[in-house]
């Protein structure tokens, strides 16, 4: 137990030192972005889950691990030339603020069925993010969705989301996000004649994201 909690403080030490760190440090072009979600939803069974669906209803909890670019200083200079220049045409409403790449990884309860629970283990390997404004945020990530239970199918993942970011912080955000997901797969030969089996899904996520 005493050990437990000796390594509970020097994990908050590492963080609040990284943390503050990070806020008296000057804007860097690089950074790293870790965002921790929960989400609530809706799923829609199209043949995926088996049986007939009974709960709908959808939660998940996940992290996203960005590589990201800033341009923040750079939209900083635009727009002081911009209101030194006031006669000239304004800058565009839409900036890009920040670029990233990274990896999404998920746990999600997708809904109930007649023949058990249907969890899956989210591995998005593309994971796209986009920052407009130093507020909207705008994503989209491709990857494969493994069943809880070994005896579902594995699948693939599709997924695209918008929310805002809303800042705190240098280091901190906090993110609401809303996220459609699509879970597809393709139909054993002696099934049926359908193309594929999928399970959609519709959720609102939120969270925190930390910036370093």
């Amino acid at each position: 137990m005493n050990r437990t909690w000796i390594f509970i403080i020097i994990f908050l030490s590492t963080f609040i030192s990284l943390s503050l760190y990070a806020e008296d440090e000057p804007s860097n072009p690089v950074q790293f972005k870790v965002r921790l979600l929960g989400g609530l939803g809706l799923g829609s069974n199209e043949g995926l889950g088996d049986g007939t669906t009974t709960n709908n209803f959808s939660q998940e909890l996940r992290v996203q691990l960005l590589y990201n670019q800033s341009y923040q200083s750079i939209n900083k200079q635009e727009t002081q030339v911009n209101q030194q220049q006031q006669n000239k045409k304004r800058e565009s409403s839409w900036n890009v603020s920040s670029e990233g790449m990274g990896i999404d990884l998920g746990y999600i309860h997708l809904l109930t069925t007649e023949s058990g629970t249907v969890n899956y283990f989210q591995l998005s390997l593309i994971l796209l993010d986009v920052t407009f404004n130093d507020i909207f945020v705008f994503q989209y990530g491709l990857g494969v969705a493994i069943p809880e239970d070994a005896k579902r199918r594995i699948a693939g993942n599709f997924f695209i989301g918008t929310g805002i970011e809303i800042p705190i912080s240098r280091t901190f955000a906090i993110p609401i996000l809303i996220r459609y997901d699509i879970f597809f797969t393709g139909d054993d030969i002696d099934k049926d004649n359908n193309p594929s089996d999928a399970i959609s899904i519709f959720r609102l996520s939120t969270g925190i994201s930390m910036i370093f």
